[in-house]
């Protein structure tokens, strides 16, 4: 008989669960996702919302029902070779965590018709990890409306007498995808850019969200800003999708191919139930493919298996 086991299921709000479990070499992905429904009260749709997955910087790995997480861990040195291109020496640094969070099957039409707070709590956590992470690609516009949510959400409402232009300027890898800043903010070192800094409308989309906001943040007035939140993260046909890095190769003349080759761009590939988004690394800009594209090649450097 195996020995007790302590895992740590992680969730997308950043916090854990940590469990004993008897048997826990053999413990399959439906054991933790009980274990996860009882110990954060969630509701029995959450069935279809949610999945257990073993994820690292590496690679993310969506689990069936009956596969045994402990053992998959086991091996995941292989399934690092197989399925990325890192090297030895980032394979063996590499380490997975249980990690519960969205069903990528899971269809837009259904996640709409979810109401329940802690639901769309961690729908919330999950949109925001991606925001952050440059995996969602928006018009500037919805960057700066999401930041707003997110600062009233974890920020309180806009008061001017704490929130200053410097503690914005600070947190704004929690709020913004780096190519919403890092370029710009080089541009203002070298004083070439006529842009507002994206720490004033950061604040500005926080005071104005906030004056239309006067109720305490909790309870239903939380929920209703995770909803709106996710609703505009809904328009982008990103959203929800299991991601892949890879190449495509730009279009290119016969005979420049047969000489020089074609140049490859590196881009982040997303699949949902609707279908396929290609997003320039360099140049963040989406755009939706078809089934048929042959040019797309998976993976480089990251991969995200669907079980």
């Amino acid at each position: 008989m195996d020995g007790a086991v302590e895992i740590v299921l992680w969730l997308r709000d950043r916090k854990g669960i940590h469990v004993n479990l008897e048997d826990g070499h053999q413990a399959e992905a439906a054991d933790l996702f009980e274990i996860v429904l009882e110990q954060r009260g969630l509701p029995p749709e959450s069935e279809n919302v949610f999945s257990v997955w073993l994820v690292s910087p590496l690679l993310e790995l969506r689990l069936k029902n009956h596969h045994k997480p402990f053992q998959l861990a086991q091996l995941w040195d292989d399934f690092c070779a197989m399925y990325t291109d890192s090297s030895a020496d980032e394979i063996t640094r590499d380490e997975p965590v249980v990690m519960f969070q969205r069903n990528v099957f899971l269809t837009l039409e259904e996640e709409m018709k979810s109401s329940n707070e802690t639901i769309l709590c961690l729908l919330y956590h999950e949109a925001k990890f991606n925001v952050a992470e440059g995996r969602y690609i928006m018009d500037p516009s919805d960057y700066h409306a999401l930041a707003g949510i997110q600062a009233l959400i974890h920020l309180g409402p806009y008061d001017p007498k704490n929130h200053v232009p410097s503690q914005y300027r600070a947190n704004l890898s929690k709020f913004y995808p780096p190519h919403m800043y890092k370029f710009k903010l080089q541009l203002l070192h070298i004083g070439k850019s006529k842009e507002r800094p994206c720490e004033e409308l950061f604040m500005e989309a926080h005071r104005q969200i906030s004056a239309n906001r006067r109720e305490e943040i909790r309870g239903s007035v939380l929920r209703d800003l995770y909803r709106q939140y996710l609703q505009i993260c809904w328009k982008y046909p990103c959203y929800g999708s299991a991601f892949f890095e890879g190449v495509i190769e730009k279009p290119c003349h016969k005979v420049k191919k047969a000489i020089l080759g074609c140049q490859q761009t590196e881009v982040l590939v997303a699949i949902n139930t609707d279908g396929v988004t290609v997003t320039d690394k360099e140049k963040p800009v989406s755009k939706i493919v078809s089934e048929e594209n042959q040019n797309i090649f998976v993976s480089t450097r990251r991969h995200n298996a669907l079980g």
